[in-house]
């Protein structure tokens, strides 16, 4: 008697959790109507400066990866592009929900995150979301080269997941 009582209310909560996921619309806070999904990227696991063009290779995220030690630091590159009209006006904004463990965002060639050298709250991130806007006079017409640089002390912790860019 129990267990069929158990097993009705199971088959009821299934079904509730079905309705509402079907009725329900996505809330889904990261996505707005006007925001771009960045789901590849070129990786080259060591600092930027230190990648040629021939050490990246095309990867899906999120993108976890075992980066090697330099002096105890593990470096990698994320390249991504972003087409002119995919970058909104006035104030563009990028937003990373998971990565690993520091990271500095650059804009052709231009720093829009918070610098990493500084003692300031944004200096290890430590798999929290990252937020940044940025003005709209650092794009380009065309492609524009979002460069990501992970830093980690931890062994192998390198990852990033997808790039939001939006309002």
């Amino acid at each position: 008697m129990k267990s069929t009582l158990a097993y009705v209310i199971a088959a009821l909560a299934v079904l509730l959790v079905s309705y509402a996921l079907h009725v329900l619309p996505d809330r889904n806070p990261r996505i707005l109507p006007d925001t771009t999904t960045l789901a590849s990227a070129l990786f080259c696991p060591a600092k930027r400066i230190d990648c040629a063009p021939e050490d990246f290779e095309r990867v899906s995220l999120p993108h976890f990866a075992e980066a090697p030690a330099r002096d105890g630091l593990r470096n990698a590159t994320y390249r991504l592009t972003v087409a002119a009209q995919e970058i909104p006006k006035p104030i563009p904004a990028i937003f990373i929900p998971a990565f690993s463990d520091n990271i500095e965002v650059r804009l052709n060639g231009n720093v829009i995150s918070p610098d990493r050298r500084s003692s300031s709250i944004f200096h290890h991130h430590w798999n929290r979301p990252f937020y940044t806007s940025f003005s709209h006079l650092v794009s380009q017409p065309g492609p524009n080269v979002l460069d990501v640089e992970l830093f980690s002390l931890q062994r192998g912790a390198i990852s990033l997941f997808e790039v939001f860019v939006g309002p």
